[in-house]
Formats: C-alpha cells, sequence, structure tokens
C-alpha cells in the first residue's frame, strides 16, 4: 500500500464536500484503516505527518493552519479536480432495492 500524500487528503476532503483542511485531517484519521497499512500505522502515520509539516500546512506549534482546502491547494501548488459524476457507471435500479429493504430490515 503507498503512502498516502498531503495532495491525495486535500483531494479526499474536497471530494467529499469537506471546506477546511482540519477537517480533511480528521476524516483521515478516522478512517485511518483504509487509508494506512496497519502493520506499518505508526511509521506511516508519522511519515504523512511530516509531508504535512514538510508542505508549510501546519504553524510553528505544529498545529494544522487554519485554511479552507482550496487554499491549501493553491499554498502547495495543487490543482483540485472536480469529480465527473455523469460519468459514473449508474446504480442497477434492482440492486438499489435491495440496498433499500436490507437498509430498512436492518436499521443500517
Amino acid at each position: 500500500m503507498k503512502e498516502l500524500t498531503v495532495e491525495e487528503m486535500l483531494q479526499i476532503g474536497y471530494d467529499c464536500g469537506l471546506n477546511h483542511i482540519e477537517e480533511a485531517y480528521g476524516q483521515i484519521m478516522s478512517h485511518y484503516d483504509a487509508f494506512f497499512y496497519i502493520p506499518e500505522l505508526d511509521k506511516q502515520l508519522e511519515s504523512f505527518k511530516d509531508k504535512i509539516i514538510a508542505a508549510g500546512l501546519v504553524d510553528e506549534n505544529k498545529t494544522l493552519l487554519d485554511l479552507t482546502i482550496k487554499e491549501a491547494a493553491e499554498k502547495i501548488k495543487y490543482s483540485l479536480t472536480e469529480v465527473d459524476w455523469d460519468a459514473l457507471p449508474k446504480l442497477d435500479e434492482e440492486f438499489v432495492q435491495c440496498l433499500t429493504s436490507f437498509s430498512q430490515a436492518t436499521g443500517i
């Protein structure tokens, strides 16, 4: 599993409709098991934090700057991309009905 980049964190946050880098970072940390290889978690988290520091997205106390995702992307010269939702495959109606029934039956 390749290590997560600062650009990927910003893009994921942007795609999820988040506004600030603190939100994007928080969501990455909340879902660490999806973004980091668990047997190397400590090493990868340290490396990720080092990347954030190197990108200049923290202050002298190593606290995330109060920046929007767009401002942070501009700061590191990264161009956020828009998701073309229409280009994504459409879910089969029968599958959607199955998920809906399952959700209603289980309360999930």
